[in-house]
């Protein structure tokens, strides 16, 4: 199970049906109540200037997505996360408020998924409820995976014992208190990340210039085992893996 579910835009309605019916409330509106701020020519000059950067900016934003091969339809789950064009402008893509980090760790896991051959079933968690609801679910796999970032975060803890309880590996993103029980952490320590980000910070506040600072991502992956879980699952460990782990848990 990842900790979020399928890209998809969460909409109660088609974006041009929620356009159109804003519009015709305005017209409403304006019809209930007529305004006169601006000349009749003057008002159709600025209103036509908006729809022709609207139009523009629509179709910025469309070749923006089909270059980068992800659906712009909302209806349809999303494959990579856009950030050029328009949408370097923005916080999140058009359709996706989420956190990005999480978005780009399971967008990740979906290529190394296809490669492997291995079937994701996504959950979308944005509160407890939802976790408590997913985890329920957990009889639909055979591991547990667990994606840094977003809701999820302050829960890893009972997202291991509930993976635990039904027998299944655990797999999370670094060893800390709240993953010490998972099968395997795998990933930047968030130690280091801290340190690193310290070391950028003092630059900037020395007077370095934050857009001229390269940016920096972890060089170390640290590998860890815990073979009481292992045990306790009823899993043995290839021998081959213990070699590779950084450290193994007796």
């Amino acid at each position: 199970m990842q900790d979020i579910a399928a890209d998809r835009a969460r909409i109660v309605a088609p974006p041009p049906v929620i356009y159109l019916g804003i519009l015709g409330l305005g017209l409403l509106l304006e019809w209930l109540w007529p305004t006169r701020l601006l000349s009749w020519s003057l008002a159709v000059g600025v209103g036509l200037a908006i729809l022709v950067c609207g139009v523009i900016g629509l179709a910025a934003a469309i070749r923006t997505t089909w270059r980068a091969q992800t659906p712009i339809d909302p209806y349809k789950a999303t494959t990579v996360l856009v950030t050029d064009g328009l949408f370097r402008f923005s916080r999140n893509p058009i359709y996706d408020s989420r956190d990005a980090s999480p978005r780009q760790g399971a967008a990740a896991a979906r290529l190394a998924a296809s490669a492997l051959g291995i079937t994701l079933v996504e959950r979308e968690v944005r509160n407890v409820e939802d976790i408590t609801r997913g985890l329920k679910g957990l009889d639909e796999g055979d591991a547990l995976l667990g994606i840094p970032g977003g809701v999820t975060s302050g829960h890893y803890e009972a997202m291991i014992r509930a993976a635990n309880s039904k027998r299944l590996p655990s797999i999370f993103h670094t060893r800390t208190r709240s993953t010490r029980d998972a099968l395997l952490t795998y990933g930047a320590s968030d130690v280091d990340v801290a340190r690193q980000a310290a070391r950028v910070l003092d630059k900037i506040l020395k007077g370095a210039n934050a857009g001229d600072l390269p940016v920096e991502r972890p060089t170390k992956l640290t590998l860890v085992i815990n073979l009481k879980t292992a045990e306790a699952l009823g899993i043995t460990v290839p021998q081959t893996l213990l070699l590779r782990a950084d450290q193994v848990l007796r």
